[in-house]
């Protein structure tokens, strides 16, 4: 978890504006989380993150548009750019004045995070058609 952590704080020092990157699973429940400093660490720690991300992509894809894969929010004080991807929600927020377009933009790298990111939840949650293969 710490490689992953100093690969988020990596991309925190280098994207002006960004104060935050939340990884939580599909259920809101943080993952792990880092911030630029304790300001951001307490507003990250009062957002609903994903819970009302979840059910806007769930009826999103009942209404037959498919699979939501980013979410942008703006408010006040920041805005929240969360990508969607299969076992979890990527969160980054950012200060209120940041191009979101830059933030969207980050989607290809994040990809090589999320991989690892992947690989850590299936070390943690294996499937179960695996471990009925290993104990056949």
């Amino acid at each position: 978890m710490s490689e992953l952590n100093e690969l988020l704080k990596e991309l925190i020092n280098r994207v002006d504006g960004l104060i935050g990157i939340v990884l939580t699973d599909r259920d809101g429940i943080v993952i792990t989380s880092v911030s630029q400093d304790e300001h951001s660490t307490e507003l990250i720690e009062t957002l609903p993150l994903t819970s009302t991300y979840s059910l806007v992509s769930d009826q999103a894809n009942k209404m037959g548009l498919g699979r939501s894969e980013i979410l942008v929010s703006k408010f006040d004080n920041f805005q929240l750019v969360q990508f969607n991807y299969t076992e979890f929600f990527l969160n980054l927020i950012s200060d209120e004045v940041n191009n979101i377009g830059i933030l969207m933009d980050l989607k290809p790298e994040l990809n090589s995070i999320t991989d690892l990111i992947s690989n850590l939840v299936k070390e943690v949650n294996p499937e179960e058609g695996e471990e009925e293969i290993e104990n056949n």
